[in-house]
């Protein structure tokens, strides 16, 4: 349902999006296609949204680049906003997400696009 929610959001702002059901589906997209961005829910299953940012992180020094990586999370506990950083994600989204906060996100992260590259979720 996130999922279906987040794709509409994005949808509507303009953007495309491909999903994933889990962190390891995450990397098989990653592997095939090229993104301006990636939402990444911190509680995937198989891999967590952490594992996914830290093997990000790993294939981007090996190959350069970096893949901007917002965390999205039921989680608004005090604290959460760090540790997300602290995991090498680049910002952070609490659920449920409001359209507006979302679009500043992407515009933040995207300011060129202006809609019209597509992030993944």
């Amino acid at each position: 349902v996130n999922q279906m929610v987040i794709a509409r959001q994005l949808a509507h702002l303009g953007y495309t999006c491909l999903l994933a059901a889990n962190g390891l589906d995450a990397l098989a997209l990653l592997d095939r296609h090229r993104f301006a961005l990636a939402l990444c829910d911190c509680h995937m299953p198989e891999l967590d949204g952490f594992g996914l940012t830290a093997a990000i992180r790993r294939r981007e020094r090996t190959g350069g680049g970096h893949l901007p990586v917002i965390a999205f999370t039921a989680n608004a506990l005090r604290g959460e906003s760090e540790r997300c950083l602290l995991a090498g994600m680049d910002d952070y989204l609490a659920k449920p997400v409001e359209l507006q906060e979302l679009q500043r996100i992407l515009h933040k992260w995207m300011p060129e696009s202006g809609g019209s590259r597509a992030p993944d979720a």
